[in-house]
Order: C-alpha cells, then structure tokens, then sequence
C-alpha cells in the first residue's frame, strides 16, 4: 500500500504451473541450484511434506488407501521476515506485513525469482495471485464510522444483543479479467476464545486464473496492486488515511 503506517500484516505472490520435473521432491539437486541463486535474499532452506486424507469412507465406515494421499514436497526458502514455498507445480511468495516499502521493491525479490523458474522450462503459469492482508486494531468502537465505509457492516450493534465474537464476509467480484475476493470483518485474535478485541480484517486476494506467460506476470501484478488499491481506497474514509500518513 502506499502508506507510511500500512496495517498490512501479509503480502503474498501466487503463482501455479505445469510440472517442472527439476524441481520435483525427488530431485534435490534441483532444488538446491534454485536456492544456489536465491541465498542472498533468502538464506534458509528447509523442508515441509504433509499429509492429507480423504474421508471418503466406504459404509462399514472404513478407509482404504485410495482414501488418502500425501501432499507434494514443499522446499521453503526464508528469512526471518519472508519465505518463498515452491513444489514442482507452485511456488508461493509471502512478505512480513513490517518489511514492506512498497511494490517496486516486492516486485525485484518476484523478478528475481521469475528469472530462475525460467531457468527450469517454466514458460506458461496457470494462475497468478497477489493478495494484501490488512488488520486494523481498533482501540474504540466509535472508530469504526470514523474510518471505514459504513456498507462494510463492521460495527457490534449490526448484528445481535447476544455476545459477539467474530464476524468474517467473503465477497467474490469480477474486475476486468481478474477475481477479485474480499474477506473482511471484524476479527478475533484468540478466537475461539471471547476477547473484547476485534481488529478489523481487510484482505484482498486478486487472481488471473487462466494461462499466462511468464513474461506478462509482473504486468499483471502491477495491474492487479491497482485494483486491490482503488478497492482498499472505497473502503476506508480520510481520518484512517490520514492516521497512515
């Protein structure tokens, strides 16, 4: 965003692919020439395999193997406040909310990547995300007409006299070519325990979901910061924007 007190508390860049087999689980040396390139900006590499399971039980209500199946291998390249998660179909950039100057400067840690994925053959994506988490903390309950866009809902009094512990709205547009999905409400840090904190949540989550060469990736992010921006900008009212100044 392009204020000096921003909220952002995450910036994520998502990208999926057609399989690349030098950086598939089994291929560590592939991993490890990506990283070779990568090590000045992020110098940790570790490893993430999970597994999930389908519950789709058969009526003795027992599972058999084709009910479960394990996650692809995820290589994770960090430091301390970013990481990159990459598997041979995906690779997902996320940002400290506290690091963040601005898009120029995430985009040269993209660009960087961008040029050693090309590296492996990748030439086409099949989707690409760029998605900003806000969160506000709310000190006062009157802030709330005072800072943000009164057809968000936001406030305690619009819902019941019952105890309010969170309130979260999923929104789906379409905006020229792209998804644009909105989360936000009022947002419970320790829920599900009761707290009378309740920051408000802002995330904007923007998706070009068909294919994409490689090339026009940063383009489309640029684009999409721009749609993620005029929405932020119709959501929130001058005394919060002045407060980020």
């Amino acid at each position: 965003m392009k204020y000096n007190e921003n909220n952002l508390n995450e910036i994520i860049f998502h990208i999926k692919f057609p399989p690349l087999p030098k950086l598939h689980s089994d291929n560590q040396e592939g991993i490890l020439e990506f990283h070779e390139h990568l090590k000045n900006e992020f110098p940790n590499l570790n490893i993430e395999k999970n597994k999930k399971f389908k519950y789709n039980a058969d009526s003795s209500g027992k599972l058999d193997d084709d009910n479960i199946h394990e996650d692809p291998i995820r290589w994770i390249l960090s430091d301390d406040q970013k990481e990159i998660r990459i598997s041979d179909r995906e690779l997902v950039l996320t940002y400290d909310g506290e690091i963040y100057i601005g898009l120029n400067d995430f985009l040269k840690d993209v660009d960087l990547i961008l040029g050693e994925l090309d590296k492996y053959d990748l030439k086409i994506v099949n989707c690409i995300g760029l998605r900003y988490i806000n969160q506000i903390e709310i000190s006062n309950e009157k802030l709330i007409d005072e800072y943000f866009n009164p057809n968000l809902h936001l406030k305690k009094d619009e819902f019941s006299k019952e105890e309010f512990v969170e309130s979260l709205t999923k929104t789906d547009l379409i905006v020229d070519d792209y998804y644009l999905i909105l989360k936000y409400g009022r947002f419970n840090p320790d829920y599900p325990n009761r707290t009378s904190k309740k920051d408000v949540i802002l995330d904007y989550d923007c998706i070009l979901d068909y294919d994409e060469e490689i090339e026009y990736i940063i383009a489309n992010l640029i684009k999409m910061h721009k749609i993620i921006i005029k929405r932020f900008e119709s959501d929130i009212k001058d005394k919060l924007r002045k407060k980020m100044e």
